[in-house]
């Protein structure tokens, strides 16, 4: 009876010996993992320091061959008319040689012939140039400095907003659906900011909506206030659908004659620019 005790207490002292040394290794494998993983760390914010640099270095570089270093675009309200909208473009160089002169070629992106718009001096290095554009028309522009020691930006677009009705913002859209998953409810908003025309004004907002089991149907939205006085909204809301619609479109009618319509529903595609 002694001698079996004596054995299973030796086989305690090996289990119990053999679980303290897996113990052990298993906290050295933890420590070294803790280890690796730090020395990843360390190496991961090294290369992101390294890239910052790089990035900051790259900057730096990009600013120090900047030539332009400001542009802004302002429109002329008492010269501008629905047909031909009046822009002055005020640019600040970095250098310009002395005796240049500095104009602003700018031209429609469909053709080859540009116009040329003379920049005057106003102060500093900073210059200002008058254009006239058509809101039917999209255009690209180029400053030139000519003289001496000539420069030439690359051509960029000039942003369609500020010559051409911009489309309504959608600042919400709700859609309810049966537990079938077919459409129960739609609530959508749109908003118009202050246009820089009068004549890019909003006049009609039409939802065009179009069904799987009978014709479309068109409802002019009602313009709702929420006493923004340079905000404007409107609101397409159906409750307790029971038809199957396939599509939604909303058409814009602007105080120039332009139109913008795109789809909300199911894809959306509300973007792009007015035409006539």
């Amino acid at each position: 009876m002694r001698k079996k005790s004596n054995m299973l207490l030796g086989s305690l002292i090996v289990v119990m010996s053999i679980s303290a040394i897996s113990f052990i290794i298993m906290l050295n494998q933890i420590n070294t993992i803790e280890r690796q993983n730090n020395l990843l760390q360390n190496e991961l914010y090294g290369m992101k320091t390294d890239i910052n640099h790089i990035s900051q270095r790259i900057s730096e570089l990009n600013e120090s061959e900047q030539w332009i270093l400001n542009e802004v675009f302002k429109p002329i309200e008492a010269n501008s008319t629905p047909e031909e909208i009046h822009l002055s473009l005020t640019i600040s160089l970095k250098e310009v040689g002395e005796g240049n002169t500095v104009h602003v070629l700018y031209k429609e992106i469909e053709k080859s012939d540009w116009k040329e718009a003379p920049a005057n001096h106003t102060e500093g290095l900073n210059y200002r140039a008058s254009l006239q554009l058509s809101p039917q028309k999209e255009y690209v522009y180029q400053v030139v400095s000519d003289g001496e020691i000539s420069r030439t930006d690359e051509p960029k677009e000039i942003p369609s907003h500020i010559y051409r009705p911009a489309p309504l913002t959608i600042i919400s859209d709700g859609m309810g659906r049966e537990s079938n998953g077919e459409l129960n409810s739609i609530r959508i908003e749109l908003s118009e900011n202050k246009p820089l025309f009068s004549f890019f004004r909003t006049e009609k907002v039409i939802a065009k909506i179009y069904y799987e089991d009978k014709p479309g149907e068109e409802i002019e939205l009602d313009e709702v206030d929420y006493g923004f006085p340079d905000e404007r909204y409107w609101l397409l809301e159906l409750n307790e659908t029971k038809e199957n619609i396939n599509s939604i479109y909303i058409r814009t009618e602007y105080a120039n004659g332009s139109i913008h319509e795109g789809e909300l529903y199911p894809n959306e595609s509300y973007t792009g620019k007015p035409h006539n």
